[in-house]
């Protein structure tokens, strides 16, 4: 990816090192399977093509991913959840069928790349792995789309190993959005056509469980449609 530094940390950002509470965007790039934290010459990097949906509201973090073609993964996970290392409950919709299990993981931090993170406790200085910011860059987006092969302003923010720019250019209509995310060896998602408001409002059953989903962990009592008296859960 093209890339031009345009100023270090020292001039100040205008940005926030954040995704949207609430939006729907694009998704391109591609990710490598496996993911690795560090380089052992295999693996190998898949296309994606797929819509990103954030539904962080009161106390609830959502997340959705529609891969075409592959189906859709979907993540909810309460704040206290996050606050007790409480990883909350996906389903994964594919072709073949659908089923609800524990998350692997915790849902990503839409502030996860500012220091003022209220769901980072350890807080970590930059040097140490922190959430640091870096400066203003110029890069040429690399994702699938003519849209997202343009050049873009960009505020480059960094955690552990993972770099994340959002548009900086006040004239853009993505100003302060996000842009790209990569890390070594991992995800190269490059992020474009945001619609900042309530996914519901566009699909009323984005965070909805299908109901012929097979429950495989008590976690999956986070989603709203289902109840430990609706479900018997397939072990």
């Amino acid at each position: 990816m093209p890339c031009e530094v345009i100023s270090g940390p020292e001039v100040a950002k205008t940005t926030l090192g954040a995704y949207p509470a609430l939006a729907i965007g694009r998704l391109t790039g591609d990710t490598r399977w496996p993911l690795s934290g560090k380089h052992d010459g295999h693996g190998h990097y898949n296309k994606i093509n797929g819509t990103l949906f954030l539904g962080w509201k009161g106390d609830t973090m959502r997340m959705r991913y529609d891969f075409a073609g592959f189906g859709s993964q979907i993540s909810v996970q309460s704040l206290e959840q996050a606050r007790q290392h409480d990883v909350g409950a996906t389903v994964g919709i594919s072709p073949h069928g659908c089923s609800c299990d524990a998350s692997i993981a915790g849902n990503m931090h839409i502030r996860a790349f500012e220091a003022s993170d209220p769901l980072d406790p350890l807080k970590l200085p930059a040097d140490k792995g922190g959430a640091a910011y870096l400066g203003r860059v110029r890069v040429t987006l690399d994702g699938d789309t003519n849209m997202s092969q343009r050049t873009m302003v960009a505020d480059h923010y960094l955690k552990w190993a993972f770099h994340f720019l959002v548009d900086a250019d006040r004239a853009s209509p993505s100003y302060g959005l996000p842009l790209r995310l990569y890390a070594s060896w991992g995800v190269r998602q490059v992020f474009e056509d945001w619609h900042v408001g309530d996914p519901e409002e566009v699909k009323p059953d984005v965070w909805t469980m299908p109901v012929n989903c097979s429950v495989k962990s008590p976690a999956c009592y986070v989603f709203e449609n289902i109840s430990s008296a609706g479900r018997e859960i397939v072990v």
